[in-house]
C-alpha cells in the first residue's frame, strides 16, 4: 500500500509530538526554528516530513518508533484475516446457493437474488453511508458503520497499538475521513474474498458435478419478460461472451414447477447446465468487478485522507509555524539565534500575507494602537487593520462585520484575535469563534489573552485559555503563549 509509510509517520508524530509538550514551549521554538531553516522543502507535509527525518533518530525511543510500524503491521494482518473470513463466507453462501440433489433445478432467480442482489444492495448503502457523500445521510453513515465488522478490526488496532483512528470514528472534526475510507477498504477486501470464494466453488461444481439450472416464481411472469431481464444482465459480456448469453428457447424451457418434480418439459436436463457461463459472468462483472473498482478509489481516497490526518493533527499545525517563527525571545534568560558572527538577530519570518495581519479586538481587550505596538513590538508583525467586536453586539451585527472582515482577507492570510486574558474564555467568546469558523473556514485564528499591561498572561491563565478552546477539536485555531505560536 503507498501510504504506508506516510500512515506509520503520522502515528508516531501524533505520539511524539503529544509527548513532546513536556518540554517547554522556549525549548521547542528553538529547537524547531533551527531545524526550519535548514529544510528544502516548501510545501507543508513534505516540511513536516524532512523535520521528523531530522528529530526522530536523535530524540524518538525505540517504543515510540515502532508504533507507526506496528499500525502498518496490524493493517495488513487485518487485511488478510478479512479477505480470508470472505473467502470461506463466499464458499459457504455459494454452497447452499448452489446446493443441488438431483429433485429439482437450482433456481437462477434465488441464486441472483443472494449472490449478485444482496451484495449490490450493501454496495449501494458503502456508496451512499460511508463517504457522507448525500446530506442526511450522517444517521445512516453511523449506524452502518456501528455494525460494520471493518469497524471493530479499527477499534482493535487501536487497542493493540495505542492510536486513534477507530476512536474517532463518530468524531465529525477527527480523522474522520482516514477512517472512513479505511473501512470502506477493509469491507472491500472482504468483499472481494468474497466473491473469489464463490467463483472458485462455483466453479469446482461446475467441474466436477452436474448441476442443473432453471427459475420458479409464484409471480405471473412470462418467459419473455424474464428473458428480456437475463438478457439485459447478460448484456455487457454478450459480445465477448456469447455463449454467456442465454436464448428465449433456454429461457422459456428453464422454467419449472416444484409440483411437476421439478422436470422441464421442454429442454432436456443436459441442456439445462448451459447456464453455468451466464451464472459465473453475472457474480464476476456484478460481483467481484465493482469491488476492484471500489478498491481502487478507496485505496487513492484513504491515501489523501492520510495526508490530511497527519496535517489537521493541531499539533503539527503548531510545528509548521514554529518552524517559520520569526526569531523572537520574550525571556531575557533565553539567547536568541544569530545570523551571523556579528550575532545580528534573524529578520522575522512573514507569518501572514505581505500587507499585515488582520486583529479581532474582542470587548475592548486592547486599544487599536496598543495592539499594533503589541504586534510589532512582540511579534515582529504588522498590523494592518483591527476589527472591534462586543459581547452586546448580537450576533447580526457579528455577521456584517465578519462578511467586511472576509472580503479583506484570503486563504493564506492570518487573523488575531485579542481578548482580556484574566477573564476565562466564557460562552460568548466561544459562540463567536464557532461564528467566526463558519464564516471563515480556511483561516488560521490566533487566540492572543492579555494580561491588563498588554503583555503575555499567567501561565495558569494561559492553560484556561488552551484546555477551553481545544475542545472545539479546529486545528487551525490557536493560543498565543509566551513566545510565538501554541495549539490550543
Amino acid at each position: 500500500m503507498a501510504d504506508e509509510p506516510l500512515l506509520a509517520s503520522a502515528v508516531d508524530l501524533e505520539r511524539w509530538l503529544f509527548a513532546d509538550r513536556e518540554l517547554s514551549f522556549e525549548a521547542r521554538l528553538q529547537r524547531d526554528r533551527q531545524i526550519g531553516r535548514d529544510l528544502t522543502a516548501t510545501d507543508p507535509l513534505n516540511r513536516v516530513l524532512q523535520w521528523w527525518a531530522e528529530v526522530q533518530p536523535r530524540s524518538q525511543s525505540v517504543e515510540d518508533a515502532a508504533a507507526g510500524s506496528k499500525v502498518v503491521r496490524l493493517r495488513r494482518l487485518l487485511t488478510l484475516v478479512l479477505t480470508v473470513a470472505g473467502l470461506f463466507t463466499g464458499g459457504f453462501v455459494c454452497s447452499a446457493a448452489f446446493a443441488y440433489d438431483g429433485s429439482y433445478p437450482v433456481n437462477l432467480l434465488l441464486l441472483l437474488g443472494v449472490l449478485v442482489v444482496v451484495p449490490a444492495l450493501l454496495l449501494l448503502l458503502t456508496l451512499l453511508a460511508l463517504p457522507g457523500w448525500l446530506p442526511g445521510t450522517r444517521s445512516l453513515s453511523d449506524s452502518f458503520a456501528a455494525l460494520s465488522l471493518s469497524r471493530w478490526a479499527l477499534l482493535w488496532i487501536d487497542r493493540v497499538s495505542s492510536t486513534s483512528a477507530g476512536r474517532s470514528l463518530f468524531n465529525p472534526r477527527r480523522h474522520s475521513a482516514f477512517t472512513r475510507w479505511q473501512l470502506v477498504v477493509f469491507s472491500q477486501w472482504f468483499a472481494i474474498g468474497f466473491f473469489a470464494g464463490a467463483l472458485t466453488l462455483a466453479w469446482l461444481l461446475v467441474a466436477f458435478s452436474d448441476l442443473a439450472f432453471g427459475w420458479s416464481t409464484t409471480l405471473q411472469l412470462q418467459a419473455n419478460d424474464v428473458h428480456r431481464v437475463f438478457s439485459a444482465l447478460a448484456w455487457p459480456w454478450s459480445t465477448l461472451v456469447p455463449a454467456a448469453t442465454p436464448d428465449l428457447a433456454l429461457t422459456e424451457g428453464s422454467q419449472y414447477l416444484r409440483l411437476n418434480a421439478g422436470n422441464s418439459a421442454d429442454l432436456s436436463v443436459t441442456r439445462l447446465g448451459e447456464w453455468w457461463p451466464f451464472v459465473l459472468m453475472a457474480l464476476l462483472v456484478y460481483g467481484m468487478l465493482p469491488r476492484l473498482l471500489l478498491l481502487l478509489i478507496g485505496q487513492w481516497r484513504l491515501q489523501r485522507a492520510t495526508h490530511r490526518w497527519l496535517l489537521d493533527n493541531p499539533e503539527v499545525t503548531a510545528l509548521l509555524d514554529r518552524l517559520d517563527s520569526p526569531n523572537i525571545t520574550f525571556d531575557a534568560d533565553l539567547e536568541p539565534d544569530v545570523h551571523d558572527a556579528d550575532r545580528r538577530p534573524l529578520q522575522p519570518l512573514p507569518l501572514a500575507d505581505r500587507d499585515g495581519v488582520r486583529v479581532v479586538i474582542w470587548n475592548d481587550a486592547m486599544t487599536p494602537a496598543s495592539v499594533a505596538e503589541f504586534l510589532r513590538a512582540g511579534l515582529g508583525l504588522v498590523c494592518s487593520a483591527s476589527y472591534p467586536f462586543s459581547v452586546l453586539e448580537s450576533q447580526a451585527h457579528w455577521q456584517q462585520q465578519l462578511d467586511a472582515l472576509g472580503a479583506d482577507l484570503d486563504n493564506e492570510a492570518r487573523l488575531v484575535v485579542v481578548s482580556k486574558g484574566w477573564e476565562p474564555p466564557l460562552l460568548e467568546f466561544i459562540d463567536f469563534l464557532k461564528l467566526l469558523r463558519e464564516r471563515l473556514p480556511v483561516l488560521r485564528i490566533a487566540v492572543a489573552p492579555v494580561d491588563v499591561s498588554g503583555t503575555q498572561i499567567l501561565e495558569a491563565d494561559r492553560e484556561v485559555w488552551a484546555s477551553t478552546l481545544a475542545r472545539l477539536h479546529d486545528p487551525k485555531l490557536y493560543v498565543l503563549a509566551s513566545a510565538g505560536m501554541s495549539v490550543s
